[in-house]
Parts: structure tokens; C-alpha cells; sequence
């Protein structure tokens, strides 16, 4: 006896377990939204992480608290001729120092590839003194090379033996 398609196994999507077209296209919508949040949401703790981070190493090795901005500063660069602009996760005007955080495993793509670029222009026109990329989940050795290359320094949170509260390499003084 062979059962009918809407019976078989695997037919419908989690977590919808019959054949009710309405659950399943709630149960799809539900997903790609709490999915969203919580990319969202992630990306909002790790810089929340790199910032506490940030504020106890700079306090101990100068005694003073500077300003460090997490609401996205926004930077005018020219990448092949052309206008753009380039939003930093955290940065320290008193040091023009800006830290970009990714909270995912970093694969080159465009997207990635051209925030590099922007940095690179940044560096080289004097807008920001460094730019250190935190890797929290690593990053392909291609990014990687990409990142030296341009003058970017990045810390492999995943990959370091370093523990991510021991951050005098973002800040050597």
C-alpha cells in the first residue's frame, strides 16, 4: 500500500507536521522574520561585546575613557570614481580609530570585498588612523590576505589563542 503524497515523509516543512497550506505559509513567514531578528540581534551583541571589550582595555593601559561611537559612523570614501560611503560599527574620533565587527564566518564576496576597499581608501586618505576587523566566527584565508594587504589589522576571535577579553592587540597603546 503506498500512501498518499501529502502523507509521505519530508512533504511539508517544519514545523507544520500536516497538510494545511495556511500553517506551513505562516510557519514559512514566522521563520524568515524571527531569522532576521535574530541575525539583527547578533550582529547588535557582538559589537556590544567588542565595545565593553574596547572600553576595559583602553581604561587600563591609558586611565582615561574615551568617546567610542557604536552608532554607526558614517564615512564618505571615492572607490573608482565614484561617491560611497562606508558605515563603521565602533569608532574612537579621539583616535581615529575605527573596528569593524563580524559576528559570522567572513567568505569573500563583493560585499565583503568592497567594504575592504573602503577601508583601504579610508586608510590611505588619513580618514581613520587604523581599522581593525574583529573575526568573531574566523574568516577565509582569502579575506584574511585581503585584509593585510590593504593595511587592515583583524583579530580571529574563533581562531586566536588570544581570549577575546586580552584585546592589547586592538589597542597597543
Amino acid at each position: 500500500m503506498t500512501k498518499k503524497k501529502s502523507e509521505q515523509r519530508g512533504t511539508f516543512k517544519y514545523p507544520s507536521q500536516g497538510p494545511n497550506p495556511v500553517i506551513d505559509l505562516l510557519s514559512d513567514t514566522f521563520i524568515k522574520k524571527i531569522t532576521l531578528q535574530q541575525n539583527q540581534s547578533r550582529g547588535y551583541i557582538y559589537e556590544m561585546m567588542a565595545l565593553t571589550a574596547l572600553h576595559q582595555q583602553i581604561a587600563e593601559q591609558e586611565g582615561i575613557a574615551l568617546q567610542i561611537e557604536l552608532d554607526k559612523r558614517v564615512f564618505e570614501c571615492v572607490i573608482d570614481g565614484k561617491q560611497c560611503k562606508r558605515r563603521i560599527d565602533l569608532y574612537i574620533p579621539q583616535l581615529k580609530k575605527a573596528y569593524e565587527v563580524k559576528s559570522y564566518r567572513v567568505g569573500m564576496r563583493k560585499f565583503i570585498r568592497t567594504q575592504i576597499e573602503k577601508d583601504a581608501w579610508l586608510l590611505s586618505e588619513g580618514e581613520v588612523s587604523e581599522i581593525w576587523w574583529f573575526l568573531f566566527e574566523g574568516a577565509t584565508n582569502s579575506v584574511k590576505d585581503k585584509l593585510t594587504h590593504a593595511g587592515i589589522n583583524y583579530i580571529d576571535v574563533k581562531g586566536s589563542k588570544e581570549t577575546f577579553t586580552n584585546l592589547s592587540l586592538l589597542y597597543p597603546g
